[in-house]
C-alpha cells in the first residue's frame, strides 16, 4: 500500500506541480520554428478558465481546435489518443462520484468531437493507448482492487486484465508489433518501467532505477522508449533504448517535464513542462539538442499525444494507418 500510495503522489505531482518560470534549457528556439515541415497532430487535455477540455493542435503550435470540453463542475477531460487510422479519438474523463469522489472513465469519439460515446464501465479507467492495427485499446484501471493493465476492444467489448498483481501496473503503451507493451510498474518495491508480451508474460524490468521511472512512451519503429523520471531530483525526460540500455536524460532543466511522446518519424518527442510558469507543450529532439516550446498561453496543457494524421484526413492504409508503423501506438 505504501508503495502504491508513493506512485499515486508521484502521478499528482506530475498533474498539478507549479514551479517559478526558469529558463529553457540547451538549444531552446522560438515557437515551433525548428521543427521543419509539421507533421500530424497533438491531442492534448487543456484546462481553460471555467472548462476543461481536449484540443488538437498542429505541431508548429498552429490551428488549435477545440474537440470537446466541459463545463460542468467536477467533470474533467483527460489523456486523449487519436487511433492510428486517425478517425476515432479515445479519451479519459475525470468524474464526481458521491460515494467514492473522483472516478476515471473511458469514452470515445469521433475526431470533430461527435459522438461522444462510453466504452466501459469499469471501477476505473484512464491512460488509453490504441494498439497499432486500431483493433484494442490498453489501459489502466482498478476494476481488481489496484491498478492493473487491461485490454479491451476499440468498442469497450471484451476487457480483460492482462497484469493481474499486486501494487500498481499502469500506463501501457504498444510496441509496433503490437505483441508486446512498455508499462509501469512497482512489483519490485519502486517505480520502474517494464516490458511485456500483449498477454502479461514474460515481464522484464528496463530501467532498474532507485528513482521513479513512469509513463513510458514507445518510438515508431519500437527500437527507444521515453519516460519521465526523478533521478536526478525532479521530473525529467528520458530515453533509452527498448531493452533498457543507453538511458538518458534529454531535457536536463530545473522544471517539471513529464509525460512524453513521438513524433510521428521518431525525431522529435513531445511532452509537457512548467519551465515557463504555467504548464505548457515543448517538443525535444531526440538526440536532446533542440528544444521547441509548441503552445504559449495562460492555459494548462499536458499529457499530449502526437499522431500522424491530420483532423481533415484519413490516414487508413497509410504507413502510420493499421498495418502499418507510422505512429508510436
Amino acid at each position: 500500500m505504501e508503495v502504491a500510495t508513493r506512485f499515486m503522489r508521484l502521478r499528482l505531482r506530475t498533474l498539478a506541480v507549479a514551479i517559478p518560470a526558469v529558463a529553457a534549457c540547451h538549444g531552446s528556439t522560438g515557437l515551433a520554428d525548428n521543427i521543419g515541415d509539421p507533421i500530424g497532430l497533438i491531442v492534448v487535455a487543456q484546462t481553460v478558465p471555467g472548462s476543461t477540455g481536449i484540443y488538437a493542435i498542429r505541431p508548429d503550435g498552429t490551428d488549435r481546435t477545440n474537440l470537446i470540453f466541459s463545463q460542468e463542475p467536477g467533470l474533467r477531460e483527460r489523456v486523449a489518443e487519436a487511433s492510428p487510422d486517425g478517425l476515432t479519438i479515445a479519451f479519459e474523463r475525470q468524474l464526481t462520484d458521491p460515494g467514492r469522489g473522483f472516478v476515471h472513465r473511458l469514452y470515445r469519439m469521433d475526431r470533430d468531437g461527435s459522438n461522444v460515446v462510453e466504452l466501459r464501465r469499469l471501477q476505473d479507467g484512464r491512460n488509453p493507448a490504441w494498439s497499432p492495427d486500431g483493433s484494442k485499446i490498453a489501459f489502466e484501471s482498478d476494476h481488481h482492487g489496484s491498478l492493473d493493465v487491461w485490454v479491451m476492444n476499440a468498442d469497450g467489448s471484451a476487457a480483460f486484465n492482462i497484469s493481474n498483481l499486486p501494487g500498481v501496473e499502469a500506463a501501457p503503451d504498444w510496441f509496433p508489433t503490437g505483441t508486446r507493451m512498455a508499462f509501469t510498474t512497482d512489483r519490485d518495491g519502486q517505480t520502474e518501467i517494464y516490458s511485456m508480451n500483449a498477454d502479461g508474460t514474460n515481464a522484464r524490468n528496463l530501467t532498474r532505477s532507485p528513482a521513479n521511472d513512469a509513463y513510458a512512451r514507445v518510438s515508431p519503429d519500437g527500437s527507444q522508449i521515453a519516460f519521465h523520471s526523478t533521478r536526478n531530483g525532479n521530473l525529467e525526460i528520458y530515453v533509452m533504448r527498448a531493452d533498457g540500455s543507453g538511458q538518458k536524460n534529454l531535457t536536463r532543466n530545473a522544471a517539471e517535464d513529464t509525460h512524453p511522446d513521438w513524433s510521428p518519424d521518431g525525431d522529435w518527442i513531445v511532452f509537457s513542462s512548467d519551465r515557463s510558469g504555467t504548464r505548457e507543450i515543448y517538443a525535444v529532439s531526440v538526440d536532446g539538442l533542440r528544444l521547441t516550446q509548441i503552445t504559449t498561453s495562460t492555459f494548462f496543457s499536458d499529457h499530449p499525444r502526437w499522431g500522424d494524421c491530420p483532423l481533415t484526413v484519413s490516414c487508413a492504409g497509410s504507413p502510420g494507418g493499421p498495418g502499418g508503423g507510422g505512429v508510436a501506438n
